[in-house]
């Protein structure tokens, strides 16, 4: 939506007109939304992400159903840090800013453990481009890992959550963020400069935002044209239709109301999209009273 409003009045116009605020769950989701802005815009858009004040552990990759239990190390967590790093079976929460090796999870080859010392975001952003993320580790699969030193794996403390409350973890933080000097920048904005990058705004700021919904939400919006024409008119050539449309849709774009939704015509019950409108003749009685 190409108009700018603070968090919770764009909260409602989507949910008066769609389903809420855009939620994203995978990277495909960041790319799609990336997509879906104008190509050029630069800035910050809205989506469905708010701090709710509650810290929970979580993973990386959106793993709602594993168990956490008997994974500490006794007296763990102690509030070391916000990221937990596996030491000889057991978990340690750690400052995201330590470096250490890490384990990702990759879709087809498994568990894939790299050796190079980098900080929890460096890791998950490495797992990301190269694999899938950095790892969920089952109570059954922590066997796998036992015996490697400190490893980087996938939990991590949040605070956050969707408009529409779904529990999807997956979060895509810029470098530093969402930082202690935040204050109370509790909405988030996602970067269209940035790789779709998620960043901490004051809910006041007024910027453009993205909704979600079925399309079955989405109503079709029929307008009647009228064009005039010198000589012969042929609006129902088919790729005179074609460039009309274009013209038309560059027009809402330049206006801010461009969709993703294909622009096309309705077509009458002869299969023509235009019929020609007659002027109507002047009165044939032409006869006059005599004085």
């Amino acid at each position: 939506m190409n108009q700018s409003m603070t968090w919770l009045d764009a909260q409602s116009y989507c949910r008066a007109r769609f389903t809420d605020l855009a939620a994203v769950t995978t990277m495909n989701d960041v790319n799609r939304l990336v997509n879906t802005v104008t190509p050029g815009r630069s800035g910050s858009v809205w989506i469905g992400l708010h701090a709710v004040g509650v810290k929970r552990w979580v993973w990386s990759m959106g793993d709602i159903s594993i168990s956490q239990e008997n994974m500490w190390h006794p007296g763990e967590p102690n509030g070391d840090g916000e990221c937990v790093r596996s030491f000889n079976g057991s978990w340690y929460d750690e400052s995201c800013s330590t470096v250490l090796p890490f384990v990702c999870f990759n879709d087809s080859a498994g568990y894939m453990i790299t050796k190079t010392a980098v900080t929890w975001r460096d890791a998950q952003s490495y797992c990301r481009q190269h694999h899938t993320d950095l790892a969920s580790i089952k109570p059954e699969q922590q066997n796998l890992i036992r015996h490697e030193s400190s490893l980087w794996i996938g939990l991590f403390l949040d605070s956050w959550e969707w408009s529409n409350q779904w529990s999807h973890f997956f979060r895509h933080w810029a470098a530093g963020q969402p930082s202690l000097s935040s204050g109370s920048s509790n909405c988030t904005g996602m970067s269209l400069s940035d790789s779709g990058k998620y960043a901490p705004y004051s809910c006041d700021v007024r910027q453009p935002f993205i909704c979600y919904g079925d399309d079955k939400l989405i109503k079709n919006q029929i307008v009647r044209l009228k064009f005039s024409c010198t000589g012969k008119c042929t609006l129902n050539d088919p790729s005179l239709q074609t460039a009309i449309l274009n013209e038309i849709s560059k027009k809402l774009k330049s206006m801010g109301l461009e969709s993703d939704r294909k622009l096309s015509w309705r077509k009458g019950q002869g299969g023509e999209v235009f019929h020609q409108e007659r002027k109507p003749r002047a009165s044939s009685n032409t006869a006059c009273n005599k004085p």
